[in-house]
């Protein structure tokens, strides 16, 4: 099986970067496996937030720049969330809004 980008979107400040990958194989029996992942847009703490199967689509919407809304068809099947997320080296080293 292999992982392609299925979207890319930043945030409106540019701070942040959600790539979701489909994986994409196995069958007709094997649903799509969808991994999303989070990381700061110099490319450091990619961190994976969602993994997820039997989606039908997901879209990925910005509201604002910190909150990502993350859009599927019913029935999703969810193996791996997390709805908080940081960026360890933004921290270390801060930049002025």
């Amino acid at each position: 099986m292999q992982k392609n980008e299925a979207l890319r979107t930043e945030s409106p400040n540019h701070a942040v970067v959600a790539t979701l990958m489909e994986e994409v194989g196995g069958g007709a029996t094997v649903s799509t496996v969808y991994d999303l992942y989070l990381s700061s847009q110099h490319g450091g703490d990619r961190k994976l937030v969602l993994d997820a199967t039997y989606c039908g689509g997901i879209s990925l919407t910005w509201q604002g720049s910190n909150t990502l809304v993350v859009r599927y068809y019913p029935g999703c099947d969810i193996h791996t969330f997390q709805n908080v997320w940081w960026s360890k080296q933004d921290i270390q080293s801060p930049r002025s809004s």
